[in-house]
């Protein structure tokens, strides 16, 4: 069985959004503040009690239209290089892969800062992800996932943390930081196993 190995259409991003702000106008702002070319995602508290410095989100899109419209999706993996995972809260967010339409695929624009939809892999724990230069988080996508995968087109996902997804940060500790940067987001890769379509051919045998 064949597997796709894809790197983006354009460059992954993550998306900033710099409030120094109470949670609610930095989490649901209509649109980020700042965007660069890596991927991963990370949440800062500011000095001043129960206000936040900054949120990041990362969103990337693949062109996945070399699938075809009948091709068989059996497994499909996000793989994020190692670089750093710090976390100094007194809880550890997870990070998963969670749909994403940004407006115009495969760009991602500031304005595509809440473009994330539902949770679509495996979640890990930040404590435990691989940080040495070469390593690979591994996230599986679900069949929820596999179903997002568009066969004739781009496909855009999203990586966050759940503190985020769910609307619900960290108790608020002055200064305190999780991040989750990958060391290159080049090399951010999309794997999709799957079944390609052969048609049935049918012949005559005579004897």
């Amino acid at each position: 069985m064949p597997t796709l190995s894809l790197y983006t259409t354009g460059s992954p991003q993550i998306l900033q959004g710099t409030g120094w702000s109470l949670w609610v106008a930095l989490h649901d702002a209509a649109a980020a503040d700042a965007q660069q070319d890596t991927i991963g995602c990370r949440l800062k508290a500011h000095t001043t009690s129960n206000y936040w410095g900054y949120l990041v989100r990362g969103m990337g899109c693949w062109d996945t239209s070399v699938l075809g419209a009948s091709a068989t999706i059996v497994g499909a993996r996000l793989k994020v290089p190692g670089y750093r995972a710090a976390n100094s809260f007194a809880s550890s967010p997870l990070i998963g892969v969670y749909k994403a339409s940004p407006a115009s695929q495969p760009t991602i624009a500031l304005a595509d800062w809440d473009t994330y939809g539902i949770l679509i892999s495996d979640e890990i724990s930040l404590a435990d992800v691989p940080t040495a230069t070469g390593s690979y988080q591994i996230f599986t996508l679900t069949q929820a996932g596999l179903d997002w995968i568009n066969k004739t087109g781009y496909t855009s996902l999203a990586l966050l943390f759940d503190w985020d997804y769910d609307n619900s940060p960290p108790t608020w500790e002055a200064n305190k930081e999780a991040d989750y940067p990958s060391w290159s987001y080049t090399a951010t890769r999309f794997e999709i196993d799957y079944a390609p379509f052969f048609p049935h051919s049918f012949g005559v045998i005579i004897d």
